[in-house]
C-alpha cells in the first residue's frame, strides 16, 4: 500500500521537476531580428545597468521637488546620509578596452552590413556608422555635469524634506562631511553642499577645508583588498557569474547577436558593447551600442553583474558583510554625540549637530545594504535561477546601488521622551529588521541585530586572513 501511494508522487516530482528545468532552460527567448525597424527604432531597449544605472532611471526621480516629511507629534533632530559618488566617466581599465576594441567592433559590424551580412535595422546601422570615440586619459573616473546636476537635485529634496537639518548656513558644529581620497566623491559631497548652502557659505566650507577624508571608514573594500593581498589571500571571480556567463541561455544570447551583427563576437566583446552602452546612457542619455541589443539580452547581462554583486560584496561574502559594522557604528556615535547620554537613561540635547553626510563608492553602499538587512534573497542568487527572479529579485544592483545611491537614517523626537529612527533608501522608507515598522522606536533599532552585531567592530580582525564569520580564528 505505501509503495503504490510512494510511485505515483515520485512520478509527478520528477514531471514537475523536468518541467522546471525546461522552463529553467528556455525562460530567455532570444528574438531574431529581420532588418526592418519597429515603430520607434531609437527607444532604448533598457536603461537598467546595475552599478551604472543613473539614479533617474533608477528611481524615476529627477527634479528638484519634494514634499516636506510630517511626522505627527514628532520633530527631526539629526539626518545622516551615506551616498554613493554620481555619475562619472570610465576607470582607465574600461577607457583602454574601449579604445582598443570598440572601434574594431564597429569596422566589423558595419562592414559586414555593407555585404548584407547582419540583421540590424538601417536606422541603427547609420546610428553606429556616426559613432566617434572621444574620450580620454584625462577623463578618468570624473564625475559628469549630469551627475553633478542629479546630486543637487537629491540634496534639494532632502532638505524640502529636513528643512531643518540641512541650513544654509555652515557652522562646524552642525554639519560633519566626509569622503574618500577619490576625486569622485569630493566632487559629489560639493555638489550636494551647493544645494544646500550659500554661495559664501560653500566658499566658507572650503576654505576651512572641513570636508574630513576617511578611507578607513569609505573606502574599507579597498584598503581591506590591500590588506589580505599582503597576508596572501587575493581577491576571486565569482563562480556564479562565472556560470552564468557559460550557461546555455548567455551561449543562445551569443549566437544571436552574433547572427544578428554579422560577426562573431566574444562574450568579453558582447559586455564591453553593453557596458558602453550603460556608460553613454548614463552620460548623454542614448548610445548605438544600445540599439545592438534586446532587453532580453541586456536582463541577462545584468543578471550576470547582480549575481558578482551578490556573491563578492553582499551576501554571499561574510567578509564583505561584516566591514558594514563601520558604518552601522557610525549611526550610533552620531545619534550618541547629538543626545550626550548612554541611550539607557533620559536624553538631553547638548550638541547642535544636524546632518552628518558621507560620500563612498558601490562596494562600500553594497556592504552597507546587506548590513541592514535589506535585499536578502531566498534562496540567494545562483546561476541556476535566472527564470525565477527574471523579473522580481530582492537584490537588483540597479534599484539598490545605482550612480548618487544613498541611505539615510532620520532621528525624530515623539513627545517629550521618545526617540525614534526613520531609515530611507534612495528615498525611499525601507523596514528594517528588528523594527516594528518603518518609523522605528530608536531602543528597537539598538537592539535590532543590525546594531548588535556591529558592536566590538574590529575591521583589523575582519581583514585577517584567519577570520571567519562566528568571530574565532580558522
Amino acid at each position: 500500500m505505501v509503495i503504490i501511494i510512494i510511485i505515483p508522487v515520485l512520478s509527478i516530482t520528477t514531471g514537475l521537476l523536468t518541467a522546471m528545468a525546461t522552463a529553467e532552460a528556455t525562460c530567455y527567448k532570444p528574438r531574431e531580428r529581420d532588418g526592418q525597424c519597429r515603430h520607434d527604432p531609437y527607444r532604448l531597449p533598457s536603461v537598467l545597468f546595475g552599478t551604472k544605472t543613473t539614479y533617474r532611471h533608477a528611481t524615476g526621480l529627477h527634479t528638484k521637488w519634494a514634499s516636506r516629511a510630517r511626522v505627527p507629534g514628532c520633530r527631526p533632530l539629526l539626518l545622516m546620509i551615506f551616498m554613493r559618488h554620481t555619475t562619472r566617466f570610465p576607470g582607465k581599465k574600461d577607457l583602454r578596452k574601449f579604445e582598443g576594441r570598440l572601434p574594431e567592433l564597429q569596422n566589423m559590424i558595419l562592414n559586414a552590413s555593407r555585404v548584407g551580412s547582419g540583421t540590424l535595422c538601417r536606422q541603427h546601422v547609420n546610428s553606429l556608422r556616426k559613432w566617434k570615440y572621444n574620450w580620454d586619459a584625462s577623463m578618468e573616473n570624473r564625475v559628469t555635469s549630469s551627475g553633478i546636476r542629479e546630486t543637487g537635485e537629491i540634496a534639494s529634496r532632502f532638505r524640502r524634506m529636513f528643512p531643518g537639518l540641512l541650513p544654509s548656513r555652515f557652522y562646524q558644529d552642525e554639519y560633519v562631511v566626509r569622503a574618500t581620497s577619490k576625486n569622485r566623491t569630493r566632487d559629489t559631497a560639493y555638489a550636494f553642499l551647493k544645494a544646500v548652502l550659500y554661495r559664501k557659505e560653500l566658499k566658507k566650507f572650503k576654505r576651512e577645508r572641513a570636508l574630513g577624508v576617511d578611507d578607513d571608514m569609505l573606502a574599507f573594500q579597498s584598503t581591506c583588498e590591500d590588506k589580505l593581498e599582503k597576508q596572501g589571500v587575493n581577491k576571486t571571480e565569482s563562480q556564479e557569474e562565472t556560470k552564468f556567463l557559460d550557461s546555455v541561455m548567455v551561449q543562445q544570447m551569443m549566437q544571436t547577436m552574433s547572427r544578428r551583427l554579422g560577426v562573431n563576437v566574444s562574450t568579453d566583446d558582447v559586455r564591453l558593447m553593453a557596458k558602453m552602452c550603460a556608460f553613454e546612457v548614463a552620460l548623454r542619455g542614448w548610445s548605438p551600442f544600445c540599439y545592438l541589443f534586446d532587453k532580453e539580452d541586456l536582463d541577462l547581462l545584468e543578471y550576470a553583474e547582480d549575481l558578482d554583486d551578490y556573491e563578492e560584496d553582499a551576501y554571499g561574502n561574510e567578509r564583505s558583510v561584516a566591514l558594514g559594522c563601520l558604518l552601522v557604528e557610525e549611526m550610533v556615535d552620531k545619534i550618541r554625540e547629538k543626545l550626550r547620554t548612554s541611550l539607557t537613561g533620559g536624553a538631553s540635547f547638548h550638541t547642535h549637530l544636524r546632518a552628518a553626510l558621507y560620500f563612498t563608492h558601490a562596494a562600500v553602499m553594497k556592504s552597507l545594504v546587506a548590513k541592514l538587512g535589506l535585499g536578502r534573497a531566498a534562496p540567494p542568487l545562483r546561476a541556476s535561477n535566472y527564470c525565477r527572479y527574471r523579473t522580481h529579485r530582492p537584490w537588483r544592483s540597479s534599484n539598490l546601488v545605482p550612480f548618487t545611491a544613498n541611505f539615510a537614517l532620520v532621528l525624530f523626537q515623539c513627545g517629550n521622551a521618545q526617540l525614534t529612527v526613520l531609515p530611507i533608501l534612495n528615498e525611499k522608507t525601507v523596514w528594517l529588521p528588528g523594527c516594528r515598522s518603518v518609523f522605528c522606536p530608536l531602543e528597537d533599532f539598538l537592539r535590532s541585530s543590525v546594531v548588535q552585531s556591529s558592536r566590538n567592530c574590529d575591521p583589523e580582525k575582519i581583514c585577517s586572513k584567519g577570520w571567519n564569520a562566528s568571530g574565532r580564528p580558522e
